[in-house]
C-alpha cells in the first residue's frame, strides 16, 4: 500500500507538472497579454505618461477597494444560494485580475519612463527588489506559473488575498489602521518592488538571450526552453528539500533553512521570469492576424478565449498577484518550498511540528524531560478483563499518541482467571486486592516461584501461608476449616508479596 501511495503521488506530481507546463501556465501569461493589449489600445493611447499614470491609478484604486470590502461582501453573498457565492467569487476574481494587470503595466511603463533600460538599470532592479522582498518575508510574492499552481477548488470565497506584510504593523492597537496600513504596505511598497523585480529580471533574460542565440524567435524560444527545464529541476528537488528541511532530524539552525528557502526561490522565481519571457515573444510571433489593424480582434480573443478555458479548468486563481495580495514567510512555515498542486492540494509543512502515532504493547518509554501520563482504568465485567490506557506522552517537540489495550481472559496473556464457585448458596471468594485504590493490578507472566493461583471446585481447604511462600491448594480436598472474623480478607499480590498475613480466612456459611 505504502509503494502504491508512493506511486500514485509521483504520478500526479508529474501530471501536475505537464498540466502547469502545457495548459494552465500559456492560458495565463496570453490572458495577461491580451488584457494588457487592450489597456493599450484603450486607455489613453495618445500620451504614454498619462497612460501609465491612469493606468497606475485604476489598479491601485480597485485593488484596495477590493482588499477592503471582501470580508463584508463574502459576509453579505453568504446568505445566499452557494451557486450565487462562486458566480460573485469569480466575477471578484475577474476584477481582481484586471486590477492587478493594469497596475503591473503602468507601474512598468513608469519605470521604463523614468529609470531608463540599461543594463545598469536591469542589474539594480534585479537586485535590489530581491533584497527588499527577503527584508519584508515576501520572497515567494514574486513566483507565479509554471513555478506556482493552485486549483479554484482548492481556495473558498472566503479565502483572503491580503496577508500583512511587515509585522510591526501588529503593535498599533487601532483595528483600522492596521488594516489600512497593510494594504497600503502591500499595494505600494510589496508590490512595486515585485514589478521591479520583474521588470529587471524579463529584461536580463531577453539580453542573455541575445547575447547568446540572436534576436527574434530564437531569443523566444531559448528563454522559454531555460525557464521550463530550471522550473523542472525546482519540481524534482522540490519535496525531497522541502522533507528535509521541515523534517525533526534535521537540526538546522533556522537561519540556514530560510537561506536554502530563499535560494530555491531565487531559482524558482528566475525561471518564471524566462518561461513568461519567452511565451510572450512567441505570442507576439505567431498570434497574430492578418489585416487586423493594431490587432484588436487577437487581443481580445487571447483576452476571453484565456479567461473562459482557465474557468472550466478551475484554473482563474492563478491570474491572481501583486498588488492583491502577497505571500509570506514564517518561522513555522517554509513558504518558498510550496509549488502548489493541481491533483492533490497539500499545504506548506509545518517545521518541527510532525505528529507521529505510534502502538506499543505494553510498556511506555521514559526519555529524558518526557511527560509521561499513565492512566489505569480497570473494566471489570464479571472478572473478565482489565483494561490499561496510556495516554499521549510528549516528547520534546514530536506528539506520539500511544493506546495500550490488554484483554486478560482465561489463558490469555498467562494470566490465570478465578471465578467463585457458588454451592448451596455457598461462595467462596478469593479477593486480590492492592493497596491502592483497591484496584487489582496482574501482571501477564506470573512465574511458577512467584503467585500462583488455582481454580478449586466445592470448599476451600486450609491453606498456610508464611511470609516466603504460598502453596497451591489441592483439589477436591474433603477438610473443613473454621470460619473466624466478621470481615473478607483481602490478599495484595503483586510481583513479590509483601507482609502477607499468616492465615487466609473464607466464610463458610
Amino acid at each position: 500500500m505504502v509503494a502504491c501511495s508512493k506511486i500514485q503521488n509521483i504520478f500526479l506530481r508529474l501530471l501536475d507538472y505537464l498540466i502547469v507546463c502545457t495548459f494552465i501556465s500559456p492560458l495565463v501569461i496570453y490572458y495577461w497579454q491580451g488584457t494588457w493589449m487592450l489597456m493599450d489600445f484603450y486607455i489613453l493611447p495618445g500620451s504614454i505618461l498619462d497612460s501609465a499614470l491612469l493606468s497606475t491609478g485604476l489598479g491601485v484604486i480597485f485593488s484596495h477597494f477590493i482588499l477592503g470590502t471582501q470580508g463584508w461582501m463574502v459576509e453579505k453573498l453568504s446568505i445566499y444560494n452557494k451557486v450565487y457565492l462562486q458566480i460573485a467569487w469569480k466575477i471578484c476574481i475577474y476584477l481582481i485580475s484586471l486590477s492587478t494587470i493594469s497596475f503591473w503595466r503602468g507601474v512598468w511603463m513608469l519605470m521604463d519612463m523614468f529609470a531608463g533600460v540599461t543594463l545598469t538599470v536591469f542589474l539594480v532592479s534585479h537586485g535590489m527588489a530581491f533584497i527588499f522582498l527577503t527584508a519584508t518575508r515576501t520572497t515567494s510574492s514574486i513566483v507565479f506559473c509554471p513555478g506556482y499552481l493552485l486549483k479554484d477548488q482548492t481556495t473558498s470565497p472566503s479565502t483572503s488575498f491580503n496577508f500583512d506584510a511587515i509585522p510591526l504593523i501588529n503593535c498599533i492597537k487601532n483595528k483600522s489602521i492596521q488594516i489600512f496600513i497593510s494594504h497600503f504596505v502591500t499595494v505600494f511598497i510589496i508590490s512595486t518592488a515585485i514589478v521591479c523585480y520583474w521588470r529587471g529580471t524579463w529584461n536580463l533574460a531577453i539580453y542573455v538571450a541575445n547575447m547568446s542565440v540572436g534576436t527574434g524567435l530564437y531569443t523566444c524560444v531559448a528563454t522559454t526552453s531555460f525557464g521550463y527545464v530550471v522550473s523542472l529541476f525546482c519540481f524534482i528537488i522540490n519535496q525531497p528539500l522541502e522533507r528535509k528541511l521541515t523534517g525533526n532530524s534535521l537540526s538546522w539552525p533556522y537561519l540556514i533553512k530560510a537561506f536554502l528557502e530563499h535560494v530555491f526561490v531565487y531559482v524558482l522565481g528566475f525561471a518564471a521570469v524566462n518561461v513568461w519571457s519567452g511565451l510572450w515573444c512567441l505570442g507576439d510571433h505567431f498570434f497574430i492576424i492578418p489585416g487586423q489593424e493594431n490587432n484588436h480582434l487577437s487581443a481580445l480573443l487571447r483576452h476571453c478565449i484565456s479567461f473562459l478555458a482557465l474557468h472550466l479548468a478551475q484554473g482563474t486563481i492563478n491570474l491572481v498577484g501583486a498588488p492583491a495580495g502577497c505571500r509570506t514567510h514564517g518561522r513555522n512555515t517554509l513558504e518558498g518550498l510550496f509549488m502548489g498542486t493541481y491533483f492533490i492540494f497539500s499545504g506548506p509543512n509545518m517545521t518541527g511540528k510532525r505528529i507521529e502515532v505510534s502502538s506499543r504493547s505494553t510498556e511506555t518509554k521514559e526519555n529524558g524531560n518526557e511527560n509521561n501520563k499513565t492512566q489505569t482504568e480497570p473494566n471489570m465485567n464479571d472478572g473478565d478483563s482489565n483494561a490499561t490506557r496510556t495516554d499521549p506522552d510528549v516528547i520534546g517537540n514530536e506528539n506520539k499518541a500511544t493506546y495500550t489495550e490488554l484483554n486478560l481472559i482465561g489463558n490469555e496473556n498467562n494470566t490465570t482467571h478465578i471465578e467463585p464457585k457458588i454451592n448451596d448458596s455457598d461462595s467462596n471468594a478469593l479477593a486480590l486486592n492492592s493497596n491502592e485504590n483497591n484496584t487489582a493490578h496482574i501482571e501477564p507472566n506470573l512465574n511458577d516461584s512467584e503467585s500462583n493461583v488455582t481454580h478449586t471446585e466445592g470448599k476451600m481447604a486450609e491453606t498456610d501461608v508464611t511470609d516466603g511462600e504460598r502453596n497451591a491448594v489441592k483439589e477436591n480436598e474433603d477438610a473443613e476449616h473454621d470460619v473466624t472474623g466478621n470481615e473478607d480478607n483481602a490478599i495484595d499480590t503483586a510481583t513479590e508479596p509483601k507482609d502477607i498475613d499468616n492465615d487466609i480466612n473464607s466464610y463458610d456459611n
